[in-house]
């Protein structure tokens, strides 16, 4: 439209819009005022509206490298999450190993010492069998041969007293 004087122009334009339930298309106005003169545009209107539009889309730029490095931190965090699992998992598993190397090396031990104790006591049983032995024996002998004698005592703290 070129007319004597100063006209308006008005653009108008189109978004898409993303919501949760789904992509919906969104008709917006946006009125941009240009001074229409006898050759075109006003170019320092124009001009100091592209360089809003270059600062917008270089901020909306920024924004988007930085909601893209903390995706990508969030989307790489669980596998150094994982890492660090399965590192706590193998040093369980080597100290469980070591628990259980402890144990049965205690283990041992105690069966070992209980064996001892065990062929300790066998031994006394036997000596203690044997004297028994001897004891009746001798009672035997006393009483066959119908004579007194006096017998050593089992403790060997010398002769027993028959009366």
């Amino acid at each position: 439209m070129i007319r004597e004087g100063v006209h308006k122009m008005e653009a108008t334009g189109t978004a898409k819009a993303t919501n949760s339930s789904g992509t919906a298309n969104v008709t917006n106005m946006v009125r941009i005022p240009f001074t229409v003169q006898d050759i075109g545009y006003d170019t320092k209107q124009v001009d100091k509206y592209i360089q809003k539009l270059t600062d917008e889309y270089a901020k909306l730029q920024r924004g988007y490298q930085e909601l893209s490095t903390r995706y990508n931190d969030l989307v790489n965090r669980p596998a150094a999450g994982m890492d660090a699992i399965s590192k706590a998992l193998v040093d369980a598993e080597i100290k469980a190993g070591s628990v259980i190397d402890d144990a049965n090396n205690k283990a041992a031990l105690v069966v070992g010492n209980a064996q001892m104790e065990l062929g300790r006591i066998k031994q006394e049983k036997e000596r203690t069998i044997i004297e028994i032995n001897e004891l009746i024996n001798g009672l035997k002998e006393v009483f066959t041969n119908n004579t007194q004698p006096k017998p050593e005592r089992p403790d060997g703290l010398g002769a027993m007293r028959w009366e």
